[in-house]
């Protein structure tokens, strides 16, 4: 159980931060052969075992047996109880974590494809501490929607041609343009928040009380490689909340149930208010 940026050894350690490159680490950044290791209680140091395919404790976040606190497996202390124990780095970092060695258009259109196709993957890789990162992956998203949304509204102005309707080209004005450079960055820094805001919630119902808010934001935010596909909302909405639903799983560690119930519910939330509106508007 090595720091992947400097190799220092981290068993043992209770501050989550490696001593020699400060770079912040969690248990559940590693896999461990089964009974190889005892998780500690970071509060009463009550040894546990790893139980899933990883050598790790499942549920990610449970009650302590010894003093009753609330225990995150990601917190918890790890202690070998045999010789030549090693743990295995499961978090290498993604590519957009990775953008300034890679490069960041290649970055971006590598982690939109992988995401869009293989986000169990991306996620996984994660080191889970690039919110701002993760962010700006959004906004860069959110630019592509944009236009596209642009180009379908074109081109839906050309196939119902006719009075009232705005000539095509007006979608290409500079007016235009600037709207989408000015306001996208606003929209989607909002959109990411209050979903997230609303997962939180959501996880709090289904059970899951201690997911680390920072990490929903940036599934949310890295979900953004999908908006362009919501240009065909029947498509692009599940296809969304699918992806949203993988990132929770990886970052936060529970199951697939809970995941999918914290991804959707606040989309209801969303339709239910609009529609209320909507009738009220209507009155």
């Amino acid at each position: 159980m090595n720091c992947p940026q400097c190799k220092y050894l981290l068993f043992g350690l209770s501050e989550p931060r490696c001593p020699e490159c400060g770079r912040p680490f969690e248990a559940t950044d590693f896999a461990f052969p089964p009974g190889g290791v005892h998780f500690l209680c970071p509060h009463c140091r009550q040894p546990y075992f790893g139980n899933d395919e990883f050598g790790l404790p499942r549920p990610r976040v449970f009650q302590c047996i010894k003093c009753g606190r609330h225990v995150a497996a990601a917190s918890m202390i790890v202690h070998p109880v045999r010789q030549g124990v090693a743990g295995e780095s499961l978090r290498y970092g993604n590519v957009w974590e990775h953008r300034e060695q890679v490069g960041m258009r290649r970055a971006f259109l590598e982690s939109a494809r992988e995401i869009a196709l293989r986000p169990k993957e991306f996620f996984r890789l994660a080191y889970g501490t690039d919110r701002g990162g993760a962010i700006s992956f959004g906004i860069g998203c959110g630019y592509l929607a944009a236009l596209a949304l642009n180009l379908e509204m074109s081109l839906l102005s050309v196939m119902i041609a006719g009075g009232g309707v705005p000539h095509p080209l007006s979608y290409f004005r500079p007016g235009v343009f600037f709207l989408i450079f000015v306001l996208v960055p606003i929209l989607a820094i909002v959109s990411i928040y209050s979903y997230a805001v609303l997962i939180q919630l959501a996880l709090e119902l289904v059970g899951v009380h201690h997911a680390e808010f920072d990490e929903t934001i940036q599934t949310v935010a890295y979900a953004g490689a999908v908006w362009p596909a919501m240009i065909v909302p029947f498509v692009g909405l599940p296809w969304m909340v699918a992806v949203v639903c993988v990132g929770l799983e990886q970052f936060h560690g529970i199951s697939r149930r809970k995941a999918l119930a914290a991804a959707i519910l606040p989309i209801f939330i969303f339709i239910g208010l609009s529609i209320t509106t909507g009738v009220y508007l209507m009155m």
